[in-house]
């Protein structure tokens, strides 16, 4: 991340995304013990049960407070009963012939259309239920030695959607199979949110995941806006998102930029104005006379870097139009065009920030 010494924790853990160790702790301890809950007597479940039990009728009071993973075990506890539980692992549940798909193939309905004269007609009214009430994908893939490629092709009768697609000559059918049988479920149709079951362990899966990782970030934004408050209000105020992901996620941006970036935000920087705070320097006067050495003095008006600033003013106005600029407002809305002209006005300078 690139941070000076000086810059508060709190602020780094959350540019960073990087919830504190007790809130971290609680989420993994409810992913443990829920694949613990996944074998019959697991030891460590026992021993939790125990613990829990002498909580409950203690004989000495715990002036400690709770034990986390105490807490995650009796959240997971009121769960149990939809997790699937066996004495190994689960994928030795199941026998050899569960690997292997028999499918249910009739032949009869094709017979018939094929020597029907109307064919159309005749597929539509045997298959009339399944096309009207089913997401039906027809899908094919061919491959011919002499082509230069190969191809495959999806089709959705009701959602009008008929696709074709070419893959390289190297690949197999067995690869062109495998893309068009993938292709529905990871397209923006998202089939895979139509597949449905009744086992309860099916919707417990997700439901519980979901909720532990938002409860995650949850308490970590709640810690940030409540601990420290007397450390990091710059970053607060103006740049402090609740997301589960740092800012520069998003952006294709050299370790350079971001460090630069980063410092600026946290207002935690080498130049001298927060240099002359913790006695690093003797003024935070800026070279070129001004009195302030400041990120606002050297983006936009520093008349040491007038001729780098031209080309960066330019860009900007394209992108914001003529208006009083800030470097919290600049750095609170980012975009990749806007960071592209920062960066490179920042590279081009002769002060690392």
């Amino acid at each position: 991340m690139g941070y000076s010494s000086s810059t508060p924790c709190n602020v780094i853990l959350a540019e960073a995304k990087e919830p504190p160790l007790d809130i971290r702790f609680r989420y993994l301890a409810s992913n443990f013990l829920a694949r613990a809950a996944s074998r019959i007597d697991h030891k460590v479940l026992l021993v939790l049960q125990e613990v829990a039990d002498l909580e409950d009728t203690p004989t000495l009071i715990n002036r400690d407070g709770w034990v986390n993973l105490v807490v995650s075990f009796r959240e997971i506890d009121k769960y149990r009963h939809l997790i699937m539980s066996s004495n190994g692992p689960l994928c030795y549940e199941y026998g050899f012939e569960s690997i292997m798909h028999h499918p249910q193939v009739s032949f009869d309905e094709g017979e018939e259309i094929n020597g029907s004269k109307r064919c159309q007609e005749l597929f539509r009214d045997i298959f009339d239920e399944f096309l009207t009430s089913w997401t039906c994908i027809f899908t094919d893939g061919s491959k011919d030695d002499k082509a230069p490629f190969g191809g495959f092709s999806v089709v959705l009768p009701l959602e009008e959607v008929e696709l074709e697609f070419r893959a390289p000559r190297q690949a197999s059918i067995f690869t062109l199979e495998a893309i068009y049988h993938q292709w529905p479920f990871t397209t923006p149709l998202n089939l895979s949110s139509n597949l449905r079951s009744d086992t309860p362990g099916v919707y417990f899966k997700p439901w519980c995941l979901t909720k532990w990782w938002d409860r995650m970030w949850s308490e970590f934004h709640e810690w940030f806006m409540s601990s420290n408050i007397d450390k990091g209000n710059y970053y607060r105020n103006n740049f402090y998102a609740n997301t589960s992901k740092p800012w520069f996620s998003k952006f294709s941006l050299n370790r350079r930029s971001v460090t630069s970036i980063n410092r600026l935000r946290s207002g935690h920087h080498s130049l001298n104005v927060c240099l002359f705070k913790y006695g690093i320097v003797q003024s935070p006067s800026c070279n070129c006379g001004d009195a302030d050495e400041s990120p606002n003095h050297i983006l936009f008006q520093c008349s040491l870097y007038d001729c780098q600033r031209a080309e960066f003013i330019k860009v900007l106005t394209i992108f914001l139009g003529h208006t009083p600029y800030s470097v919290e407002f600049l750095l609170g809305n980012l975009n990749q065009g806007i960071l592209n002209c920062l960066c490179k006005f920042l590279s081009s300078i002769k002060r690392f920030i």
